[in-house]
């Protein structure tokens, strides 16, 4: 399928969208109709950590109040597609998804780096975070587990906030606020299929019985229950943030599941070797349910650039044979007497990315 890149405004793509016959109807989306619709474009990462499988979700969001659509591409989509970017399609409705037949990105919504180019990985901030604990009709949360959801996140260690602190030293820091659990009407089927489809209503549901307010949060985190029979993921996350992010967490409780969803809001992709893309174990990024806890790779330290902010010096590009001296990644200041980051230009393919780990830290194991 072609795909194309735009620079005018979406409204008035859609208005040559309709000289070719297409409208949209005044509401809803009914069965075998030809629409238009224009939004922003919400990639999720579907993922089973346990079976080490992954597939990608595609939603057109038109604005709060409105349900979000599904969009089924034809053919193979844009692998570099991300959260948060201008999207017009036009397509038929089919089981009340879209079949895509046209769509048009606005300019920069594909990133063409790989894991050796910034690829907008984690913007050097504080990012809010909100996190809603969501009992279902059908499966809840202990008493427990949801009176430890502010450590799992938000504590001062071993916490997916404090994870981030110290493998940034300091460039990333979140701060959120927690709050349920809120009972919703949906059960775990529901929440499977389609969680994405229920974040406003959670949200709306959270503002009224706590008064909080969404707006104050660019991340939106929804622990759901663990016990969930038959669901086959195990995170639910937005590839990329834009104005605003998603991630639906099954394992609240693990640290390296709250990073590595929080990783794919920040743009990262898997830590993976060969054709596994889960088989990196020293990586939050990669297979995250094996004991012990452990920070980030060589490879998406390189992407984000926190190394390189701190010390200019602390990486470096390998064009020739040779011996180096490689400083070992940590939780402090980079070393001045050796870089920690290696790149390995390839004639053809990714480069490789070389580093050291020591077991100090959230690399104790």
């Amino acid at each position: 399928m072609r795909y194309s890149i735009f620079k005018s405004v979406l409204g008035l793509l859609l208005a040559q969208f309709a000289i070719l016959g297409y409208s949209q109807p005044p509401g809803g989306l009914p069965e075998n109709a030809h629409v238009e619709l224009s939004g922003e474009l919400q990639v999720f990462i579907r993922e089973n950590l346990k079976t080490e499988t992954a597939e990608y979700d595609y939603f057109l969001e038109r604005g709060q109040g409105k349900s979000p659509v599904k969009l089924i591409f034809e053919g193979t989509h844009p692998s570099q597609l991300r959260s948060g970017v201008g999207i017009a399609v036009r397509g038929t409705v089919r089981r009340g998804a879209v079949e895509v037949t046209a769509a048009n990105f606005e300019e920069g919504a594909l990133s063409t780096g790989s894991a050796s180019s910034s690829a907008e990985a984690a913007a050097l901030d504080a990012r809010s975070a909100l996190v809603v604990i969501v009992n279902l009709s059908d499966a809840t949360h202990s008493g427990a587990q949801a009176s430890s959801m502010n450590d799992y996140y938000f504590g001062a260690s071993n916490s997916m906030s404090d994870m981030y602190e110290k493998i940034t030293f300091g460039q990333l820091m979140i701060s959120g606020q927690v709050v349920g659990p809120i009972s919703v009407t949906q059960n775990a089927a529901d929440v499977c299929a389609d969680p994405f489809i229920y974040a406003d209503s959670w949200l709306s549901q959270a503002e009224a019985q706590f008064g909080i307010n969404r707006s104050s949060f660019r991340h939106r985190i929804f622990a759901v229950p663990k016990s969930m029979p038959g669901c086959g993921w195990t995170g639910y996350a937005n590839v990329g943030c834009g104005s605003s992010c998603n991630a639906f967490n099954r394992w609240s409780d693990d640290v390296n599941t709250t990073s590595h969803e929080f990783g794919h809001n920040l743009n990262l992709a898997h830590a993976g070797v060969g054709s596994n893309q889960y088989a990196d174990y020293s990586s939050f990024m990669g297979y995250s349910l094996s004991n012990g806890v452990r920070a980030l790779d060589g490879a998406h330290h390189w992407q984000t650039g926190w190394y390189e902010n701190i010390n200019a010096q602390s990486t470096q590009t390998i064009q020739s044979s040779g011996t180096y001296d490689v400083a070992p990644l940590l939780e402090v200041t980079p070393s001045a007497s050796a870089p920690s980051l290696y790149r390995v230009d390839v004639a053809t393919g990714d480069p490789y990315f070389l580093s050291a780990r020591i077991s100090q830290g959230y690399d104790t194991d």
